[in-house]
């Protein structure tokens, strides 16, 4: 009678320390995460279209292609945004690197960003995003803007492709005579 006894307390025990275990909050799980791997394309050159018109011409040296994130990580980049006017020249922009995002058709360039217009003045920076839905150039970030004997030193800028007008933020002219 006693080892039946001693056997129910130990079913017991076991019972309600199985019981007390699975009531339990579960340990916190480290998510982990698999790094998307992005297809690689080396010499790449990409269009964009406004009819059957080219409006941007965008050549890297390679690109990064994330497919999940709808993203593009892109290096050594050199682009041509054609002008609206017809007789207009196109604006050339170079950066080191550059970030596409799909779901928003914006374009972060990063590192030595370098913007030349159509009437020759040139526009220097660390960040410029282009807003393909919104036609716009725009950088939040110091800009040194020369050309024609003068130079101009800024802390943004926005540029608006479609009527090719700049506005610069917080501008310090300096003019050559």
């Amino acid at each position: 009678m006693k080892a039946s006894l001693w056997g129910l307390v130990v079913v017991v025990g076991l019972g309600l320390m199985v019981g007390w275990y699975l009531r339990q909050p579960p340990e916190e799980q480290v998510d982990q995460v698999e790094e998307e791997k992005p297809a690689i394309l080396t010499s790449i050159e990409m269009k964009d279209y406004l009819g059957s018109v080219v409006k941007v011409r965008l050549f890297a040296k390679q690109a990064k292609v994330f497919e999940k994130s709808e993203t593009t990580d892109l290096s050594e980049v050199y682009g041509i945004i054609a002008s609206k006017k017809p007789e207009g020249l196109p604006t050339k922009i170079w950066a080191n690197q550059g970030k596409l995002s799909g779901k928003t058709k914006l374009m972060t360039l990063t590192g030595d960003v370098r913007v030349e217009f159509p009437e020759g003045r040139v526009l220097e920076t660390e960040v410029l995003v282009y807003d393909q839905q919104k036609e716009l150039l725009q950088g939040d970030q110091p800009v040194r803007m020369f050309g024609r004997g003068d130079s101009v030193d800024a802390a943004g800028l926005l540029y608006f492709l479609k009527t090719e007008v700049l506005t610069l933020t917080l501008p310090s002219i300096e003019v050559t005579l």
